[in-house]
């Protein structure tokens, strides 16, 4: 049908509906690719056409996972804006990575030099900050194996990096992937509310990854965020048993921290109700068996206070 209303002469190839989509933003929206390819061999056809929320076709091809379609975007020429940025901030290498189409991330990446690899959308996030904190490790090698030119390092809005998305998440293999990439990550850094991966992973309970990060020599397994808890503070609080068994295990822990309301990890495993860690740490000679709070309320008070 599309064939045949081409061969129209008067038919308008360009025409926009109330979205702002041509018929070829169309095609690429929703994945049509033979009625794609018709379109893209029309003569003149505007293939870097702007709709009401500034995306192109490629930027809706590459979000919905239509590599066929990128592929032929990429192959017309000279012409397609790679680095085209929509009204959120983000061009098609920042939605292929956040979706988890590492085939066209691959596409992009091989298209010469001209792919901006950092991009930093609205929020402040690149390509490998979303692939990243969604787990999906392919993408994140393909991004870090670019040249030396991803910035493994990137803070976005909230103060954030990659590793600590990652971290958060619970992707060791990215994690792994991150930290094994030269001596450039920053594996300490802290974000806006002062806490760093090792921070989101013990207060996640995710031992594999506390036990990679306190593998390396500059990590700090005492650090305090805002509100001055530690790593063990969060896991102890939150009920992580293998999370606190590992921290106690490392070298230079200080188990009796206090943060800002003067509470210590065993103050909140009795607040909490968690025995078997109470008991863990109160068998360490370097833990006050009975600390006292900010507010004169002791281990005894602090766990009547839930009705444990």
């Amino acid at each position: 049908v599309v064939a045949c209303l081409l061969e129209h002469p008067d038919i308008k190839v360009s025409l926009r509906n109330n979205k702002l989509h041509t018929p070829l933003m169309t095609a690429a929206f929703y994945g049509r690719v033979e009625i794609f390819r018709l379109l893209l061999n029309v003569n003149n056809i505007e293939i870097n056409h702007v709709d009401k929320w500034g995306r192109i076709a490629l930027s809706w091809a590459a979000a919905g996972g239509y590599d066929v379609i990128v592929g032929l975007l990429l192959s017309h020429g000279d012409n397609t804006e790679i680095n085209h940025v929509d009204k959120w901030g983000r061009t098609a290498l920042s939605w292929a990575a956040a979706r988890g189409y590492d085939v066209i991330v691959g596409l992009l990446l091989s298209h010469g030099d001209n792919t901006e690899i950092n991009h930093v959308d609205e929020e402040g996030r690149t390509a490998l900050s979303w692939a990243a904190a969604r787990g999906y490790d392919v993408i994140v090698g393909l991004l870090l194996s670019h040249g030396d030119n991803t910035e493994i390092n990137h803070i976005d809005e909230e103060g954030r990096t990659a590793l600590s998305w990652a971290a958060a998440g619970g992707y060791d293999a990215i994690v792994g992937l991150l930290l094994s990439y030269g001596d450039n990550t920053e594996i300490d850094h802290a974000d806006e509310e002062g806490r760093t991966a090792l921070s989101w992973a013990a207060a996640r309970g995710l031992d594999v990854i506390v036990g990679l990060l306190l593998s390396y020599d500059d990590v700090d397994p005492n650090s305090k965020d805002c509100r001055e808890r530690t790593p063990l503070i969060w896991a102890a609080s939150l009920g992580h048993k293998n999370v606190v068994i590992c921290l106690l295990g490392t070298t230079g822990i200080q188990p009796d921290e206090r943060d800002a309301l003067g509470r210590t990890a065993l103050s909140y495993a009795a607040l909490r109700g968690w025995g078997d860690i109470m008991a863990i740490l109160r068998n360490r000679h370097d833990v006050t068996p009975n600390p006292v709070d900010a507010h004169g309320r002791d281990l005894r008070m602090l766990a009547a206070s839930r009705g444990y």
